[in-house]
């Protein structure tokens, strides 16, 4: 449990260092700053910038972009509901916050495969069905699942990666 510990902390400090650095130089290794005005989370690196490696496994600054601006989304929001103020400082927070998530999301996921813990396509496919997405008057509207599940536009492979991660665990 010791050494599990270490190694989770040297991975926390080491993507909080590139978070840090990556705020501090307004760029990340190979990212380039973004042209001014451009609607973008402050030291939120380039889409395909790693900003973690978990393990091994990478953590891209695409997964780490969304997931942040829906939670700045929300938490600004929230302050504004309550007449607080949100700053440099928030944002910062939120985005360690998100990136500690993902961290964890990771070691989960992975401690799950080392279990040898499965989760069935049928489960996956069930859970995604779930969404609202495929919703039509309150109900599923299963063609428009297997519309999504084929199409060459859809991102139903990263959609179910996501969803039999999340099950796993």
């Amino acid at each position: 449990m010791r050494r599990g510990a270490t190694a989770l902390l040297a991975v926390v400090l080491c993507a909080v260092a590139a978070l840090a650095a990556a705020q501090n130089k307004g760029t990340s290794a190979g990212a380039t700053r973004a042209p001014k005005g451009a609607a973008k989370p402050p030291g939120a690196p380039a889409p395909a910038t790693p900003v973690a490696q978990v393990n091994g496994d990478v953590i891209q600054g695409k997964d780490f972009d969304a997931l942040l601006g829906t939670y700045l989304r929300q938490s600004r929001e929230q302050a504004k509901k309550f007449n607080q103020n949100f700053g440099k400082n928030e944002e910062r927070l939120v985005a360690s916050n998100v990136l500690s998530g993902l961290i964890n999301d990771r070691l989960w996921v992975q401690e799950a495969n080392r279990n040898n813990i499965a989760v069935q396509d049928s489960t996956v496919d069930n859970k995604i069905r779930q969404d609202a997405f495929f919703q039509t008057g309150g109900r599923l509207d299963e063609t428009k699942f297997q519309a999504f599940k084929v199409s060459p536009q859809s991102n139903y492979k990263e959609v179910f990666r996501r969803a039999r991660d999340i099950a796993m665990v």
